[in-house]
């Protein structure tokens, strides 16, 4: 009877460190999919603003043209 209880105990014990053993790579996977995420979204953030920035400057060169005004660069309105 006692043999038996301790390897109830015994099984418990195995099957809660596999649980854990689990968990912690579920963390762990779930962390990197974050990261990986998060790094895709600074990329794409990235792309997007050079991307706003290019069509800002085409505009600013575009309106400068009309209007003959060329005393300011396009990189000075651009940062202004």
């Amino acid at each position: 009877m006692l043999k038996q209880e301790l390897e109830k105990l015994r099984s418990a014990v195995s099957n809660a460190q596999t649980e854990l053993t689990n968990r912690k790579i579920s963390k762990t996977n779930l962390s990197n999919k974050l990261s990986e995420a998060i790094s895709y979204l600074a990329t794409l953030t990235k792309n997007r603003y050079k991307e706003f920035k290019a069509t800002l400057q085409s505009v600013i060169q575009n309106t400068q043209a009309l209007n003959g005004n060329t005393s300011k660069t396009t990189e000075e309105l651009v940062n202004a």
